[in-house]
């Protein structure tokens, strides 16, 4: 789909819990050596549970750690587990709209 456009760059997202594993699973048979820039969109809503159940650890494990990870700040319950990466999370809007990401 992308190919006669040839676009420096690629963002994969998964901007639904349902396409975390998919997605991450696919990642060692999808060819994209051509992108000088590659980021990863993790979803924008969660559940407390699936947080605790390893998302961050999923991510983290399974992301180059090269690629930003695209976050919705207000979607995370717990900073505990994700601040091992915070360096290598990006927002997706500002953290200074009054939401608890905020004030971390």
């Amino acid at each position: 789909m992308l190919a006669p456009h040839d676009p420096p760059c690629l963002e994969l997202s998964a901007l639904r819990m349902e396409e975390v594993a998919p997605l991450v699973e696919a990642l060692p048979t999808l060819d994209l050596a051509r992108y000088a820039y590659l980021s990863f969109h993790a979803p924008g809503r969660f559940t407390e549970e699936e947080e605790e159940e390893g998302l961050a650890d999923l991510l983290f494990q399974q992301i180059p750690t090269a690629w930003p990870i695209i976050m919705h700040p207000d979607a995370i319950f717990d900073f505990g587990h994700w601040r091992g990466a915070l360096g290598n999370i990006w927002p997706s809007k500002t953290w200074t709209d009054g939401s608890p990401a905020a004030e971390t």
